[in-house]
């Protein structure tokens, strides 16, 4: 079996499962999804079908900033690739560039962006089902001019390309 079958399996099991809005953040008043809950249903369904998925950071950026209210505020892109390995055939494998920004005015930037990362990463690739919006609310305001971060077309352009010629040894 090949790292595409076994991706198919995981999405057939996760079809079946979904994942909701189970935590609250009180804060704000709104629902989201936290990656505790992701972790939990991905672990198992993962270990059921025999498909491992290892991180690697690749790039990272570390911009400081001002909020609107003068705090200090860290803005951190990060550019992750996910390789997804079939433990049964280990050289049947596939790898997923993904890039996440957050901001945090504490020490967790680089923590949010790492887990929205991974959320993406399974929620897109596995189209795992979701009930609600998935959009993030979000109350920081930066006064400073947003740096130029280069453009990922080019990158995914040649990563799909070469995934589709991947795929025909399936």
């Amino acid at each position: 079996m090949c790292v595409y079958q076994k991706i198919s399996k995981v999405m057939a099991d996760l079809s079946k499962i979904g994942i909701g809005k189970n935590q609250k953040n009180k804060f704000q008043n709104y629902n989201y999804r936290g990656i505790d809950d992701l972790y939990e249903v991905m672990a198992k369904v993962l270990a059921e079908n025999k498909l491992v998925i290892l991180p690697r950071m690749e790039e990272r950026q570390e911009n400081i900033r001002k909020s609107h209210d003068g705090k200090t505020v860290k803005d951190v892109i990060i550019k992750m690739v996910y390789e997804l390995v079939d433990a049964e055939e280990p050289e049947s494998k596939l790898e997923i560039p993904i890039f996440n920004e957050a901001f945090d005015n504490s020490d967790k930037a680089t923590n949010k962006a790492l887990s929205a990362c991974y959320k993406y990463l399974c929620f897109q690739l596995f189209a795992i089902p979701l009930s609600g919006d998935d959009s993030e609310k979000d109350d920081i305001e930066i006064t400073q001019e947003e740096p130029k971060v280069k453009t990922m077309s080019d990158v995914q352009v040649n990563h799909v390309a070469k995934m589709l010629d991947d795929s025909k040894s399936c």
